[in-house]
């Protein structure tokens, strides 16, 4: 098991949190790059604390970047098993987080970006029992007879211009997900490539706040 770094925003109420969302950043970034949503999103949530998670992996160069699993290839149950390998490390981290406060699985969202958006989609649908999935610039990795937990929802958000995770991979996500049954919502952003942009932003925030 990997001891994950954990950074923590409390609520902008000031208050012990009555919810909780769990950052997962992208391939080569770090947990310090997602933790302005918390700043942006705290009139919407704010009685939500927020916890931006660094992965466990660094990279062999000279970005200081890190990342959830590797991307040699696009070997789909390869992948699924490198994430639920890292669920325990997940549940960890955020223990020191939950307990204290009293707060349920269910009073907890995943949310991330890119290789982050795998991570809380594939964690937050099957091995922890969150209440709700936001995912950006991402796919949903599945593995054929894996059931989702019931009554998840999931929101994920992606631009048509995206040119590393390619808008055909949210298609093919929402079709799955749908399929399986899963309480899906979605929005393509026009003309935005890799990234997040204010209507993304500001969607994820909504879904957030009916969720949670």
């Amino acid at each position: 098991m990997h001891l994950l770094n954990a950074h923590y925003r409390p609520p902008h109420t000031g208050k012990e949190p009555e919810t909780l969302v769990v950052l997962f950043h992208g391939y080569g970034a770090h947990a310090g790059d997602l933790l302005f949503l918390a700043e942006v999103w705290s009139s919407l949530l704010p009685t939500t604390g927020f916890l931006s998670l660094d992965a466990p992996h660094a990279l062999d160069d000279q970005r200081c970047g890190r990342y959830w699993f590797t991307l040699e290839d696009y070997d789909m149950p390869r992948i699924r098993q490198a994430i639920g390998d890292l669920g325990p490390s997940v549940r960890a981290a955020l223990e020191p987080y939950m307990s204290p406060w009293g707060l349920a699985w269910s009073k907890v969202a995943f949310c991330g970006f890119s290789q982050g958006a795998a991570m809380a989609l594939t964690l937050g649908l099957y091995d922890l029992p969150v209440g709700g999935v936001l995912g950006y610039a991402g796919v949903f990795v599945p593995l054929a007879g894996e059931t989702p937990q019931p009554g998840v929802p999931v929101c994920m958000i992606h631009g048509d211009a995206d040119d590393v995770v390619p808008i055909d991979l949210f298609y093919a996500s929402e079709k799955k997900l749908t399929m399986l049954g899963v309480p899906f919502r979605g929005l393509v952003c026009p003309g935005v490539g890799h990234s997040l942009d204010t209507s993304g932003i500001q969607e994820g925030g909504d879904f957030l706040q009916a969720i949670l």
